[in-house]
């Protein structure tokens, strides 16, 4: 599903240091280092590679708690 302007900015201001994210050629990695408009992402093995934010579709926050009323919504 495609995510609104709003919710993709939202996204993009929750970044922070751990998040895995996928950019938008598919690349998934894990956010090594913030800056004002460039995201370096660890890949593994010991890669790095430097990302332009607005190409950032999707974040995997590990950090996030699960919604409380997740499993009780009908």
């Amino acid at each position: 599903s495609k995510l609104s302007v709003a919710q993709k900015a939202g996204l993009l201001a929750g970044m922070k240091k751990g998040d895995t994210v996928i950019t938008q050629g598919g690349i998934i990695g894990r956010i090594f280092q913030l800056k004002d408009d460039e995201i370096v992402l660890d890949t593994g093995e010991g890669g790095k590679l430097r990302i332009v934010r607005g190409m950032i579709v999707d974040v995997k926050n590990p950090s996030a708690p699960a919604p409380a009323n997740d499993s009780k919504e009908s």
